[in-house]
């Protein structure tokens, strides 16, 4: 393949464009995971991105701002790739961020270094909600989602443009693609996921295991939720939080002592699922994620 020079998402999306123009087999179906750098660190923008923001002042805003159209246009280069092969119509396309925005910055925070490695460019917000990357709470988790799927959607009479309030997994993808393609679910092993196509076909949905959830950093690492409830725990699982979403999203009151039958309900839920995820995952990341081994509690940023 030899060098590649420019910007990352523009690469990838020239990639994807070719592949799909000179390497696809036309009359098999296909699957593609693309992942795009941009707007993780270290950010850095090319200057015709950068040109379309000149109001904004603070330089490491404009890198980000920039950097978020950079990934932008790529997509839409896929897309219109899509629509030129005649596959749009009929290509599922699922978009969407795996964590929370890093860094403690928000919009409008003034940094005078603005080196896309100090971490002055990050700048992504979670609206309000607490936490941010590699957090377990809702800054780190929560993340919006798009499903283009024209043909599957008018089939099923959803509108565009509708959206869907049902909480889902990144490992949910797994399922559903599966199951999209009629593709029986493998039986030789544990699925923490669930496929997501009756939503989008208009059906009733339901999830056999709750949402999981375990990162290695902050004071509190493991949660699950079922429904609007959502418990955390720190790494010995000694300390807990229990939030409902829907009256508090941003996770403000630990409501365990109002509710103590939901909080001991939920307690146990937690260690049990979170014993079996520990019991059967890899065991090069068990000493810093069994309870009572993990060393790594750190104090949490304002929000």
């Amino acid at each position: 393949m030899g060098e590649m020079k420019g910007f990352s998402a523009q690469i990838v999306a020239r990639e994807v464009a070719t592949w799909l123009k000179e390497h696809r087999q036309e009359d098999a179906p296909f699957f593609m995971t693309i992942w795009f750098h941009e707007p993780h660190g270290p950010i850095n923008s090319a200057p015709e991105y950068l040109e379309r923001y000149p109001q904004i002042k603070d330089p490491s805003l404009r890198q980000y701002y920039a950097n978020v159209t950079q990934i932008d246009e790529a997509v839409g280069v896929i897309v219109e790739t899509l629509k030129e092969l005649g596959l749009f119509e009929n290509t599922m396309l699922s978009y969407t961020s795996d964590n929370g925005p890093e860094g403690p910055h928000e919009f409008g925070t003034f940094n005078q270094t603005d080196s896309p490695y100090d971490g002055s460019r990050y700048r992504g917000t979670t609206g309000g909600l607490r936490g941010r990357k590699k957090h377990t709470h809702e800054g780190g988790i929560r993340v919006p989602g798009i499903i283009s799927w024209p043909q599957g959607f008018k089939e099923a009479g959803v509108a565009p443009g509708t959206i869907c309030p049902e909480p889902v997994i990144g490992s949910d993808q797994f399922a559903t693609t599966l199951d999209a393609a009629g593709i029986p679910l493998p039986e030789d092993r544990v699925l923490d996921c669930a496929s997501i196509l009756p939503l989008l076909q208009n059906q009733p949905f339901t999830r056999e295991k709750l949402l999981y959830w375990r990162n290695t950093f902050f004071e509190f690492v493991v949660a699950i939720r079922e429904g609007d409830w959502k418990i955390l725990a720190d790494p010995l699982r000694e300390r807990f939080e229990l939030h409902n979403l829907a009256n508090d999203p941003r996770e403000t009151f630990d409501v365990s002592d109002q509710f103590p039958e939901i909080f001991e309900d939920l307690k146990q839920k937690l260690i049990a699922y979170d014993d079996e995820v520990l019991s059967e995952g890899p065991k090069w990341w068990q000493d810093e994620t069994r309870p009572g081994t993990m060393n790594m509690t750190m104090p949490e940023p304002m929000w």
